[in-house]
């Protein structure tokens, strides 16, 4: 009897997540997903709308855009291991952020890269007594092959950054495989204003194009598979996917307090509701500051919020890193972690325990300037 209940369990499971007539592939948990692009800017608290010459600002706010010569940035992201819905494991990850060169002529700001815009896994075993256990895993990346430009004037700059968005989905429950794969279109704009040498002004929008496809896939979904034979299949019809994302703005504004330190602070709007009506608008908060210590040396500080439409994902970040070099080259390390905030408890899906989703992030960058 037991055994007949495991099979109805896995089959709803499989039922709800295969087999709509089409599903959104980016719904929960998509806040926590989204990579945190520019080093620097996401250790003075994500402010990069209004963080001039910081790497990431063609995703953040290309009017940004700030080169002195050739340059060429690398950045890299690790999401440490953690649970997400109680009993699944998600992230455990080490991933390239951005690859990209820039340069400048006359009064143009000029960039070309990639950059990674969104990275999600989780995956779970279950079982019951003897049977063996069967894993669900999931796996969502959406990479962004960008061009960037501005234009930089003494007290006004405007920036467009236009991107191709290529999203991979890959599903595995037991044996049964699912793979998707799609295009579509990012566009990022900005103004930078500075009213004087001491205080600026930042406004961005962003809009990706949602990307609708039909599923790759094994035949048979294999239920049950153990050594006394006692196997079920599913035969399921191909379904279309579709990954969503918001339209937003950001707006920042930025002032030197001290002659070696700066305060920033913006917020972020994301309208997801004309994506996806089941879900609501998100609005975040940042704050930051950045502090000189040394020629080409500073060290950052910040806080930030990262409200979900699943409000038990949400969750308050504090942020911290240094960037050190010369004239030439430069590093730059950052850590973002909520564990310091109580978020919402909630049921985990497959026992009595309750917890809360935190997350801790580690990213590493280098920029190598070319005279």
């Amino acid at each position: 009897m037991k055994h007949n209940i495991f099979i109805v369990g896995v089959l709803f499971i499989s039922c709800t997540f295969f087999s709509n007539a089409q599903q959104d592939i980016i719904s929960l948990g998509a806040e926590s997903a989204f990579t945190k692009v520019g080093v620097e800017s996401w250790a003075s608290g994500g402010t990069g709308v209004v963080d001039q010459g910081a790497s990431g600002a063609m995703f953040s706010n290309p009017a940004c855009l700030d080169f002195q010569s050739l340059t060429v940035t690398g950045e890299l992201s690790g999401r440490l291991a953690t649970k997400i819905y109680g009993d699944w494991d998600y992230d455990g990850m080490f991933f390239p952020t951005s690859v990209y060169a820039g340069m400048k002529i006359d009064q143009w700001n000029l960039s070309a890269g990639y950059f990674n815009y969104l990275n999600y896994h989780t995956s779970i075993s279950v079982s019951m007594d003897s049977d063996p256990s069967i894993t669900r895993e999931d796996n969502t990346k959406v990479h962004s092959y960008f061009a960037s430009a501005n234009h930089v004037s003494e007290k006004f700059s405007y920036g467009l950054t236009l991107a191709l968005n290529n999203v991979t989905y890959n599903s595995v429950f037991g044996k049964f495989n699912r793979t998707n794969d799609g295009y579509g279109l990012l566009a990022v704009a900005g103004l930078l204003v500075a009213p004087s040498d001491k205080f600026q002004v930042g406004l961005s929008f962003n809009y990706a194009s949602p990307i609708e496809f039909t599923e790759s896939r094994s035949d048979l979904l294999v239920l049950i598979d153990n050594p006394n034979n006692d196997t079920i299949y599913a035969i399921l019809e191909p379904i279309e996917d579709r990954a969503v994302f918001p339209w937003g703005f950001q707006l920042g504004l930025s002032g030197e307090v001290l002659p070696n330190m700066k305060l920033f602070t913006s917020i972020d709007f994301q309208n997801w509701k004309e994506r996806s009506p089941d879900v609501k608008n998100l609005l975040n908060v940042h704050v930051g500051v950045v502090i000189d210590v040394f020629p080409y040396s500073n060290i950052r500080f910040g806080f930030f919020t990262q409200n979900d439409f699943v409000t038990f994902l949400g969750q308050n970040f504090v942020t911290g890193g240094f960037q050190t070099g010369n004239e030439n080259f430069k590093i730059s390390l950052t850590i973002l972690d909520s564990h310091l905030f109580n978020g919402e408890e909630f049921q985990s899906f497959f026992s009595n325990k309750k917890s809360q989703f935190h997350q801790t992030i580690i990213s590493l960058g280098g920029t190598y300037m070319i005279e």
